[in-house]
């Protein structure tokens, strides 16, 4: 797995990373909250591990902003003595499981394949779930292996990179997918641009997406990037990185 360590304590943070290399994962890294929520949003991992205590912001806001915006990465909040009460709490902020910074490392790492697994059985069942290379959001239906895509009864006449674009839209139903995860799955590119390519193969997916009339299913997200809903689209203004701006 790739997992995302957010701690401020750089041995520690290192700590960590060799304990779960050791256990065959990669693994980024974030000090504080504000790094986290970039990463989170321009970087796909398969779990976060994350420290209560952050220099710059209220870990369970932040988690709770972050699960506001779509973000469904399985998250794992470490504590020093988590109390029923910080359990619950965190819980109820979005978080999957607590564990104590003294649980041993064969723990901690089997608590990360649990939310993981826990994550993936989810997204299995989801009604946007891939099967057999078939993905369904809402009315749209797109189909990776056969190279074909259809809204309702009405077969969709998509050029090459509109298909890859709604494939990568359509793998993360709900979810806001930044631009420079389209960039990177799409076109192949680590560096933005200096045209708008996203926003205009953007427009022309739209327009084929809604020539029968019916309402636009993309939300854009200022700021952040797109997602692909299963009702009609408004525009969408970002919150703050956490919680209130205070």
């Amino acid at each position: 797995m790739r997992i995302l360590i957010v701690e401020p304590d750089a041995a520690t943070a290192t700590d960590l990373a060799e304990t779960l290399a050791a256990f065959g994962h990669e693994t980024v890294r974030a000090s504080d909250g504000a790094q986290a929520a970039a990463l989170v949003r321009g970087v796909r991992v398969d779990a976060i591990l994350m420290e209560r205590a952050l220099p710059d912001a209220d870990a369970l806001a932040l988690v709770a902003t972050l699960r506001g915006e779509g973000v469904g990465t399985p998250l794992l909040l470490r504590a020093d003595r988590p109390a029923a009460g910080l359990v619950v709490a965190a819980i109820d902020a979005g978080a999957d499981d607590v564990v104590a910074h003294a649980a041993e490392d064969a723990e901690l790492e089997a608590r990360l394949r649990a939310v993981a697994r826990r994550a993936l059985h989810a997204a299995a069942t989801a009604p946007g779930a891939m099967r057999s290379g078939v993905m369904r959001v809402g009315d749209i239906e797109v189909d990776e292996t056969r190279l074909r895509a259809q809204r309702g009864r009405r077969t969709l006449d998509l050029a090459r990179l509109e298909f890859r674009l709604l494939c990568a839209l359509a793998r993360s139903p709900e979810a806001v997918v930044t631009r420079a995860v389209l960039l990177r799955e799409v076109w192949g590119l680590e560096t933005a641009p200096r045209a708008n390519l996203v926003e205009a193969h953007m427009r022309r997916l739209r327009l084929v997406l809604n020539a029968g009339g019916e309402p636009d299913p993309i939300r854009t997200v200022r700021g952040l990037g797109y997602r692909l809903t299963a009702s009609g689209a408004v525009h969408e203004k970002p919150g703050p990185p956490w919680g209130d701006p205070g």
